[in-house]
């Protein structure tokens, strides 16, 4: 390398300088003004080669090393990204299976809800039933004794009416009197 970079360093000092060296020679300047120049450019890029070799060198092999550490870290990010958009995708898969799990839970409640609603609601209809049932069936009979009653206190009222009518003062003596020997006959038996 170091042989090659002095050839190309030789051969780009000749074509620069053999033009300066045909024109010096036509003016009758000299060539040794040329010369030195040329060997100052020649120092010049020995100095900067010897010294700025290593360093320049380090610096392209830090940047190199740079960039590669750059770019490790990027695929390393990338992959943890990455990593953690999977995991995000299965946790989001995961809640919408939960999702769709709590609704058909919360539908299956609701309709074991509304089933007992319908159940209760036919048992209150039902209770509700039989009590009607029990009290008309106690009105009917209190209205039914009443009424016998009432039969029976008219059925009274009017034949009262019409034996009164019927039975004269005598008859009514005569029924008193039978009346009272009939208590007295039990009497004397008892």
């Amino acid at each position: 390398m170091n042989l090659m970079l002095l050839r190309s360093a030789a051969l780009a000092f000749l074509l620069c300088g053999a033009s300066e060296l045909y024109a010096a020679e036509g003016a009758g300047g000299g060539s040794l003004d040329f010369l030195w120049k040329v060997v100052n450019v020649a120092v010049l890029l020995y100095i900067l080669y010897r010294f700025g070799r290593k360093p320049v060198s380090d610096g392209l092999q830090a940047s190199a090393e740079s960039a590669k550490r750059s770019l490790e870290e990027a695929r390393e990010a990338e992959r943890k990204v990455s990593a953690q958009l999977d995991e995000m995708k299965q946790k989001l898969q995961g809640l919408e299976q939960e999702t769709a799990a709590m609704v058909a839970q919360a539908k299956q409640d609701a309709e074991v809800e509304k089933i007992r609603m319908i159940e209760e609601g036919r048992a209150e209809v039902q209770r509700m039933t039989e009590h009607a049932k029990l009290v008309i069936n106690q009105e009917y009979r209190k209205a039914e004794q009443e009424l016998k009653e009432w039969v029976a206190n008219e059925t009274i009222w009017q034949a009262e009416a019409r034996i009164s009518e019927q039975m004269n003062e005598q008859q009514q003596a005569q029924l008193v009197q039978g009346y009272l020997k009939q208590l007295g006959e039990a009497k004397e038996t008892a």
